[in-house]
């Protein structure tokens, strides 16, 4: 019998801080009447400018994957967050892909990975 795929939508983030993890949540929450799955995808789970705020779980971090667990902007470069978000953006195929920024490396990994895919930015 043929698994029968439910299309992935991913909310990609630099870090993402509660009101992000809510906004997540919230998606998740509209799955079944809009017939997709969403999945939180964040550069970093460290972000140094928002330490204050700590590392909140919650409903929805099921769904959320960092490109580099455990670290922090200034632990990497440019490059090395590019291709690592590609390569997971490649992995997870999703139909769409909402980021917040095409400036930031993970935004034009997102990008790229639109236009490999023969779709329209």
């Amino acid at each position: 019998m043929r698994k029968i795929s439910i299309p992935k939508v991913i909310l990609l983030w630099r870090a993402y801080l509660p009101y992000h993890r809510a906004r997540l949540a919230a998606a998740i929450a509209e799955e079944k009447r809009l017939g997709v799955e969403f999945h939180g995808l964040q550069a970093v789970d460290k972000p140094t400018d928002y330490e204050f705020l700590g590392a909140e779980a919650g409903r929805g971090s099921e769904r959320l994957v960092a490109c580099f667990p455990g670290s922090s902007f200034s632990d990497l470069g440019a490059r090395q967050l590019f291709r690592r978000t590609l390569g997971i953006l490649e992995e997870l195929d999703p139909i769409a892909v909402f980021w917040p920024a095409a400036a930031f490396p993970e935004g034009m990994a997102a990008i790229r990975w639109r236009a490999r895919s023969g779709g329209r930015v």
